[in-house]
């Protein structure tokens, strides 16, 4: 978005994960675009957070090889961002803490915080992956949990979707999309998905009910939400989506061609939209893209 917000930090965790270095060069990438610095943040989780019989060294020492470790996990994620951004500003920080916490509070002073979203297997503590729900659960500004796209696009652009309904949560979520399109000059696609059959349940009454007429109140309503917001980017090719569907369902869909699908954190229930605090979840874990969640 077009104020002061866009120069402040974005926030990347950390962790020694290949997930955590693609967070570390796409948090780069956007910080780089907007003139804004970088910020790597490793936090150590306060002990104990395993259990204590397991431990190989005394306390003294295993926190003392932590803090060697996260010291060498945040020099790798610096290289990693010195490789492709040698004149970004990149600060660090090394402190314990439980990962949502540490997060959470330096996402007061951030335009957004990005982690590694890990695919599956067994991960701790220590692994963001774990912690990414809880990290959006908690952040003041918005979360992105990046994910590796599977394949490259032939054209090298893959859209950001948005998916949207009528709660605020949603209408900040479509400004933050506008803004990322922008920033990253990719297209933008406006998605809106509603279940009309399993919100009130019409059975056979489904047939008196004027479908075309439906379909085009929600067109008209995504036409008013996008006038102002094309307005202020007229640069961001926008592409509208409007289907029966669960917003789940429809947003996991699109995320296949995707590399951004951004949502807000929560909705105003199935009948007018996402409740898109179940759906953000959802995309969190199985979209084939990134996921940007607003608060």
């Amino acid at each position: 978005m077009n104020d002061n917000r866009d120069q402040l930090p974005v926030v990347v965790g950390v962790d020694g994960s290949e997930a955590a270095l693609g967070a570390c060069r796409w948090g780069a990438t956007l910080a780089a675009a907007r003139g804004a610095p970088l910020h790597l943040v490793h936090a150590i989780p306060p002990f104990p957070w395993f259990s204590p019989t397991a431990l190989a060294l005394s306390s003294e020492n295993l926190d003392k090889e932590l803090h060697q470790v996260g010291n060498a996990q945040l020099d790798e994620a610096e290289a990693v961002v010195r490789e492709e951004r040698v004149s970004l500003p990149v600060s660090r920080l090394l402190v314990e803490g439980p990962v949502p916490d540490v997060l959470a509070d330096r996402s007061e002073h951030a335009q957004a915080v990005v982690l590694g979203a890990h695919w599956s297997g067994p991960a701790g503590d220590m692994l963001l992956g774990r912690q990414t729900i809880r990290v959006i659960n908690r952040a003041r500004c918005p979360v992105v949990a990046w994910r590796r796209e599977p394949f490259a696009a032939a054209d090298g652009a893959r859209p950001i979707v948005v998916g949207v309904d009528e709660s605020d949560y949603a209408t900040r979520a479509a400004h933050h999309a506008f803004s990322y399109a922008d920033t990253l000059h990719v297209p933008l696609v406006i998605a809106h998905f509603w279940s009309m059959y399993a919100a009130v349940g019409l059975g056979y009454a489904a047939a008196f009910v004027d479908w075309d007429a439906i379909q085009r109140e929600k067109q008209q309503w995504i036409d008013a939400l996008i006038a102002p917001l094309a307005k202020e980017y007229p640069a961001v090719t926008v592409h509208r989506v409007c289907a029966d569907s669960t917003p789940a369902r429809g947003l996991v869909g699109l995320s296949k061609t995707a590399q951004m699908v951004v949502v807000g954190s929560r909705g105003r229930g199935q009948f007018v939209g996402a409740v898109l605090g179940s759906v953000s979840q959802n995309l969190v874990h199985h979209a084939d893209c990134s996921v940007l969640v607003v608060p």
